[in-house]
């Protein structure tokens, strides 16, 4: 019996734990579409005009840069906010987004 109350403790402890990230992440701004966050930050460096929308077969990228990254697509638009600011980088960006989006 004590030896099903300490499994049972520990699955509650696990549960605890789980319940508490759920919170965490239900708190944070990341629940928002990463699309979005990334058309909006586009269009911020002039990468993307204002009516232009990212290509839908382009979502499952985003999505998975999203997931892949510990602090989502915000935390990639915060690592690359030096390159997207630097106007010879953005010229060239901006020539390959053309040539992918055409």
């Amino acid at each position: 019996m004590r030896s099903l109350a300490a499994d049972l403790s520990r699955e509650i402890e696990t549960l605890e734990e789980i319940r508490t990230r759920a919170l965490e992440l239900a708190a944070s701004t990341r629940l928002g579409d990463p699309m979005e966050t990334w058309q909006a930050a586009l269009r911020r460096h002039g990468l993307l005009g204002e009516g232009a929308v990212v290509p839908a077969r382009d979502r499952q990228a985003v999505e998975l840069v999203d997931g892949l990254h510990p602090d989502g697509i915000d935390g990639v638009l915060q690592q690359s906010s030096g390159p997207l600011s630097d106007r010879g980088r953005r010229a060239s960006s901006h020539r390959c987004w053309s040539a992918s989006v055409a």
